[in-house]
């Protein structure tokens, strides 16, 4: 539902959970988190997180990886990685 609102240009509906992200197409078409970081000199990628959905299969490939790569450590160093994921649950592994 998300995707078709931004495609076209709509509001999201007050109701949606994504309303307070902000949430807009970037010039790549990739759905990212808005807000009031875009005047800041943090790199784009800080400022504007890429939204993916938490039950995606790929995100799950992405964050077991990463769990696996840091020896299965604690959610800490885990949730360090997610500079790179903005997934829209804090804890989706």
């Amino acid at each position: 539902m998300e995707v078709s609102y931004l495609s076209a240009g709509k509001q999201l509906p007050s109701s949606n959970k994504l309303i307070p992200l902000t949430p807009f197409y970037d010039d790549f078409g990739i759905i990212r988190v808005g807000g009031r970081l875009k005047n800041s000199i943090f790199p784009e990628s800080q400022k504007h997180p890429i939204l993916l959905p938490k039950t995606d299969h790929v995100v799950n490939l992405i964050i077991t990886d990463y769990h696996l790569k840091l020896h299965h450590a604690a959610t800490s160093p885990s949730s360090s990685q997610r500079e790179i994921l903005d997934s829209l649950s804090p804890r989706c592994s």
